[in-house]
């Protein structure tokens, strides 16, 4: 028998869901309105409980969209930029220390540091001339 509370629809046609906290197991319930799995909903509830680990967890996730975001300033006009992106969550969640790539005269690394990953780009030109 399953633990999952089932989700209602409210008079404004909205669904109210229920989820636990993948770490503590505390319950949060949350409006929206499309239907969520069971794994939606636990990531939605930890991402609201204030348990230390959740909320690790949460730093941790939005540093993670930032470094996705940064990388698309930096390196959006390149086409590997879309394969760094990944990248970013297995940097914050085995805390690692860094990733270069290099792609022709451009180097692209993310590093983790202080609980932030900083993204970098460093573009190389090199001038030849023969007489």
């Amino acid at each position: 028998m399953s633990n999952e509370i089932p989700s209602k629809e409210t008079s404004r046609g909205t669904i109210v869901h229920y989820g636990a906290c993948r770490y503590c197991g505390q319950h949060h319930s949350f409006e929206g309105i499309i239907d969520m799995t069971e794994e939606e909903k636990i990531t939605k509830a930890t991402s609201m409980c204030d348990c230390e680990e959740a909320i690790g967890e949460t730093k941790r996730l939005e540093g993670v969209e930032l470094a996705k975001k940064n990388v698309d300033k930096l390196l959006g006009k390149y086409a590997f930029a879309e394969l760094l992106k990944p990248f970013a969550e297995e940097l914050a969640k085995f805390h690692l220390d860094s990733l270069t790539v290099k792609v022709g005269n451009v180097t692209a690394s993310m590093s983790y540091k202080d609980g932030k990953i900083i993204v970098k780009k460093k573009v190389t030109d090199e001038s030849t001339l023969e007489a």
